[in-house]
């Protein structure tokens, strides 16, 4: 039997009893979205729809034209992921697509529905962390908004491993030890309400794509003055600082929806960036701002980074961007995969430290010089920074990112610090420079990250998203980067 036509085939879909004039439009629609995105068209990797289809006066019909999904599910999708105008150049619409490629039947057509309901009776879902390793899923009421505050429509929540030391109870004695909490402090989303004066302060208008910085700055106190927001001494921040206890409760990003505080720092995002690579813009920010702002990596540096996690393989990018001519990276005999992934994102080197001395072996790649810096952002070992001392060169810089579970550091000869003239400097968290430089490197180098993207889990599975991200199971292939993906 002779294969029809995608014409053909928009036309069975249509049905003959449409009137004229609609039946041609929706084909003409339908005809001009498959043509555009191409064979490709309903693959959930893209994030990309023209604007046409959703803003037009039939988009229903011509979607149903293009998958056999019942009309009122679309039309739920439709209104669910869009409650704002459709008037921007591109939309964001993985889960649409998603939706639009599953050939099921009436029943998923009504579960949809039932969300959409549930969604448009204004509230909003939740995984609320209420004691060590024990989620419950609760729903809020979604705020009212004023005049300087905002609502934001999470698109997704990257983990790290803060993530992971909140959900295991490790926090003890931090400002971050608080619960009931919802989770979720690297942020994304969609603009669905917002203020007037909010919308001017932050030069940003409903439909906006976005990243939310962790930090809620008072903007008054000396910290803050100082530039230094994360240290800010209101202690208010995302997904971290503030209970879920207190209203409006929606202050973390493991939620259908997040409450925009009028102090909060928000970014524009592009609207074409895969969704899973943008979730890495917290960790990449804070590569950018301890490798290139605070270690001062430049054109020609040899850098080691200890640990290779997500934020030093980001760092392994960040590096490469600056310029630098020797990049080392350094991980255990369980670190393998993400050693290769360090080579394949432009490592020259890497030392598994099971199996070699790393400091013979930064001696060696370096003419018994040493490294110009050492960004240690290793989680709980000390090791990583007595041997920075010894891979260090005189006049060298050490950056110490990775906490160390408040073990005591044993093994520094502290004299050496002196004597070599090394500079030691701790960080933590972001700056405002950093996330914009962040979210151009994204772009920059979206199709090599998407190799870090391992895992992506729904708000009712983040449990099972952080005991992957700490490999406590193994779901697939081992785990770099996971994040929870609030449309699903």
């Amino acid at each position: 039997m002779q294969e029809m036509t995608t014409s053909q085939q928009i036309e069975e879909r249509l049905g003959p009893k449409q009137s004229k004039t609609g039946m041609q439009e929706d084909r003409r629609l339908a005809t001009a979205t498959r043509d555009q995105l191409g064979p490709d068209a309903l693959d959930p990797s893209r994030t990309a729809f023209p604007c046409a289809l959703l803003a037009s006066d039939r988009p229903f019909q011509a979607l149903n034209a293009l998958c056999p999904v019942p009309p009122l599910s679309i039309y739920f999708y439709i209104r669910l992921r869009f409650p704002y105008p459709c008037n921007r150049p591109l939309l964001s619409i993985e889960n649409v697509c998603l939706a639009l490629r599953r050939r099921v039947d009436g029943t998923h057509g009504l579960e949809q529905g039932r969300k959409a309901e549930k969604r448009m009776s204004k509230q909003a879902h939740a995984a609320v962390l209420i004691e060590p390793r024990k989620f419950e899923f609760q729903d809020f009421q979604i705020p009212e908004i004023g005049a300087s505050d905002g609502l934001l429509r999470v698109e997704a929540a990257g983990l790290c491993g803060t993530d992971y030391e909140q959900f295991g109870g490790q926090l003890k004695n931090t400002p971050w030890d608080i619960r009931p909490i919802i989770p979720g402090h690297e942020i994304q989303g969609w603009i669905e309400k917002i203020g007037t004066e909010a919308s001017n302060r932050w030069r940003v208008k409903e439909g906006d794509r976005v990243i939310v910085e962790a930090s809620i700055p008072c903007g008054k106190c000396y910290q803050c003055q100082k530039g230094r927001a994360v240290l800010c001494s209101s202690g208010m921040g995302y997904g971290l600082r503030i209970s879920s206890s207190r209203p409006p409760h929606l202050w973390g990003g493991y939620a259908t929806h997040m409450y925009l505080h009028p102090q909060a720092n928000l970014h524009r995002a592009p609207d074409s960036m895969r969704r899973d690579v943008l979730s890495l813009c917290n960790p990449m920010s804070n590569a950018v701002r301890w490798g290139y702002e605070r270690g001062r990596i430049g054109m020609g540096d040899s850098v080691f980074i200890c640990g290779p996690g997500q934020r030093g393989l980001l760092a392994v990018v960040v590096a490469k961007a600056a310029g630098a001519g020797l990049i080392i990276v350094s991980g255990t005999a369980h670190d393998r995969f993400r050693l290769e992934l360090a080579n394949v994102l432009g490592a020259h080197a890497t030392i598994v430290v099971d199996e070699e001395d790393p400091v013979a072996r930064a001696k060696e790649l370096t003419g018994n010089f040493g490294v110009d810096v050492v960004l240690d952002v290793s989680a709980g070992a000390i090791e990583p920074l007595v041997q920075a001392v010894e891979i260090v060169r005189p006049g060298g810089r050490i950056v110490l990112a990775g906490l160390k579970n408040r073990r005591t550091l044993e093994g520094l000869v502290a004299d050496k610090l002196i004597l070599k003239e090394i500079t030691l400097e701790g960080v933590l968290s972001s700056s405002w420079s950093a996330f914009d430089h962040a979210i151009s490197l994204l772009g920059r180098y979206e199709s090599e990250l998407v190799q870090l993207c391992t895992h992506a889990y729904g708000i009712d599975n983040a449990e099972k998203a952080l005991k992957s991200l700490g490999r406590e199971i193994v779901d697939g292939k081992e785990a770099v980067h996971v994040h929870i993906d609030c449309m699903s």
